[in-house]
């Protein structure tokens, strides 16, 4: 009973989102009832994107880059430590490079166009606070704890 419902349920969804394709989607391979769950499941977990998009500064004339990303961010390992810790790296720079920055750039000038902060300078002496060499001896120590 449980598996019919479940399965009645994809089936509904799927036919749902039939309507809504287009050639720039992924091609489903629907042979089996894992297959249309699976793909069921993906279709419903798309609830909240948008404004999650919006609210990262994604818009509409950028969705080609971020569906890219997307794809190829899931296709990643994800036991892959180098990559992961590579990845927040572009996070954290981003944060650091971008709201930070320009916080900070706001906090001292206000909007004054004529004076800013350098962010080539101000990203080496952030990061002249924390060699690698360093960064290894706090987690060492850390661990300690």
């Amino acid at each position: 009973m449980k598996k019919t419902t479940i399965l009645s349920i994809a089936i509904v969804l799927i036919a749902m989102m039939g309507s809504c394709t287009s050639k720039s989607r992924a091609k489903a391979n629907l042979k089996t009832d894992i297959d249309s769950l699976s793909y069921a499941y993906g279709a419903n977990y798309t609830e909240g994107l948008i404004p999650y998009l919006e609210q990262m500064g994604v818009d509409s004339t950028q969705l080609k880059d971020f569906i890219k990303g997307w794809i190829e961010g899931a296709s990643l390992k994800t036991d892959d430590k180098e990559m992961s810790a590579y990845l927040i790296g572009v996070d954290i720079g981003k944060m650091v490079g971008g709201e930070w920055f320009d916080g900070i750039n706001q906090q001292i000038f206000g909007n004054d166009p004529a004076n800013s902060l350098s962010k080539n300078n101000f990203m080496a002496g952030l990061l002249s606070r924390y060699s690698i060499k360093m960064l290894k001896w706090i987690f060492l120590l850390r661990e300690d704890t």
